[in-house]
C-alpha cells in the first residue's frame, strides 16, 4: 500500500511557526479563503477491512496534496471533526518571500 505520509519543513522563525509554539494557530482568514482535503479517521480500520478502498482513498488524499502544493498552498492545520467522521489538513496559500528591508 502506498504511504500516506508528509514530510514536515517548518521556518522556525516565522510567525506562523512563533503563534503555533504559542497556541495561537495563525490561519489567515480574512483575505484567503482556507482549502481542506479530508480524509476518513478510520483510514487504519479501511487498510485492514477493505484496503482497495482506503488504496483508492489515499490516492485521491496524494492528488488533491500535490495539486495544491504544486499550486504554492502549504499546509497550515489539521483538525478532526468528529461528528463528520473526517480529518481535514487545512491549506493556505505560502506567502510571499518577505524583502530584506536593511538595505544591504
Amino acid at each position: 500500500m502506498p504511504t500516506d505520509r508528509l514530510i514536515a519543513e517548518w521556518h522556525l522563525s516565522s510567525s506562523s511557526v512563533e503563534a503555533a509554539a504559542n497556541g495561537k494557530p495563525h490561519l489567515k482568514v480574512s483575505s484567503v479563503e482556507l482549502l481542506a482535503v479530508e480524509i476518513p479517521l478510520e483510514i487504519g480500520q479501511l487498510k485492514s477491512s477493505h484496503p482497495q478502498v482506503a488504496v483508492k482513498l489515499l490516492q485521491e488524499l496524494r492528488q488533491q496534496m500535490v495539486d495544491l502544493l504544486a499550486k504554492n498552498y502549504r499546509v497550515s492545520g489539521f483538525q478532526i471533526d468528529r461528528e463528520r467522521a473526517k480529518a481535514q489538513y487545512l491549506l493556505e496559500p505560502f506567502p510571499p518571500p518577505q524583502s530584506d528591508v536593511s538595505g544591504g
